[in-house]
């Protein structure tokens, strides 16, 4: 039988001797790890080959969006020209309507009964008419023969006058009522499509009361509500393109058509209108629809995109100082930002150089090497 030649205490003392030489065998491979990560210092200050551009001034539009929706460029409100009970509305909102087509009717009893009236007076006054014609031929056939006296024929001539007077007075009431029984149907002006009502069955309306909106078929604008300050020239001449919001895809050119005269006071903007060239069929009326604008021209410097970074979350670029090629980064204040640049307002001065290409491999500091 093997017995342990060493006591326990000892053997003790020996194992942590082990792992202290265990733990630093591992120390000295990490720090080994550690200087091999670290880059030596020739390395560290080796010039880093970067692409770089001067940044100066540039004139550059200054543009907002603007939302807005499709409507007619001519659409007309229409009413009733006479009053009464609303028997019966034919349309409704959205309904493509026809020149001429009735969208609703009133009662007509009392225009009926006006028009027969007017029919009736008419009636009596042909009648009266014709007799008075009779008459007055006979009077000049014995007058003719010298067998009544002139003043009798003078009273048939005056007879057939007042007769005929009688007869195109009650054929303009006839006209008249006429009319007004026609107008107890409301019909639309121009093929359009109705875009507003307010007139149910069995409302009484009276005379030139709002019933109905039609938008005409034809030309569309683009109606947007704009503020005062962006209406300068450089908003007036140029061409828009206006984009249905829901598909960017689908849009159509326009150009500036209305300025409204007066600003809306709910609002505190103003209602600007653009003509349509030729819009899709998908821009129906109504359809919500967008559109940048530019109404300003400003001098600002502009960068390729590929300059930008970022510097505790805020935008920012590196430059490059003029003496020493070494880096630094700093925070910017943007207008605009697209895939191609960015609009610079605030951060960097025109003549300094901005690095563009190779910002991964910098660090605050660093010295770049770049072509002039």
């Amino acid at each position: 039988m093997v017995t342990n030649m060493f006591p326990k205490p000892f053997a003790a003392v020996r194992t942590k001797r082990r792992d202290l030489r265990t733990l630093a065998a591992s120390v000295a491979v990490a720090l080994s790890l550690c200087a091999c990560q670290a880059p030596p210092p020739e390395q560290k200050n080796a010039a880093v080959d970067v692409d770089t551009v001067v940044a100066s001034l540039v004139e550059y539009p200054t543009e907002t969006a603007l939302s807005g929706e499709v409507q007619a460029e001519f659409s007309a409100a229409l009413a009733f020209q006479v009053g009464g009970q609303v028997q019966e509305r034919l349309v409704d909102i959205g309904d493509h309507v026809k020149a001429g087509q009735v969208l609703a009717r009133v009662g007509s009893a009392e225009q009926m009964a006006d028009r027969d009236a007017a029919a009736a007076q008419l009636a009596a006054a042909q009648s009266q008419l014709n007799q008075s014609q009779a008459d007055h031929d006979r009077q000049k056939s014995l007058v003719d023969q010298g067998l009544v006296t002139r003043s009798a024929y003078d009273r048939a001539v005056e007879i057939l006058a007042t007769s005929r007077s009688a007869v195109d007075s009650a054929q303009a009431a006839l006209d008249g009522a006429d009319e007004a029984l026609a107008h107890t149907e409301l019909k639309s002006f121009a093929d359009g499509t109705v875009t507003a009502l307010k007139v149910e069955p069995g409302q009484v309306v009276q005379p030139g009361q709002y019933a109905f909106t039609v938008a005409n078929d034809g030309a569309r604008e683009a109606v947007f509500h704009v503020d005062e300050g962006v209406l300068t020239d450089q908003f007036a001449k140029q061409t828009f393109t206006v984009r249905l919001l829901e598909r960017p895809e689908v849009s159509a050119t326009a150009e500036l058509s209305e300025i409204a005269p007066t600003i809306d006071k709910s609002t505190g903007s103003v209602r600007v209108k653009l003509r349509m060239d030729a819009p899709p069929a998908q821009m129906t009326l109504g359809s919500v629809v967008g559109t940048t604008a530019q109404y300003q021209v400003t001098s600002a410097i502009v960068l390729p995109a590929s300059a930008l970074t970022s510097s505790d979350g805020q935008p920012a670029v590196w430059v490059v100082d003029a003496e020493t090629h070494a880096v630094s980064l700093r925070p910017v204040t943007m207008d605009k930002f697209d895939a191609q640049s960015l609009v610079i307002t605030d951060g960097v001065s025109p003549g300094e150089r901005i690095v563009t290409d190779g910002a991964s491999l910098i660090y605050p500091q660093q010295i770049v090497a770049f072509k002039e």
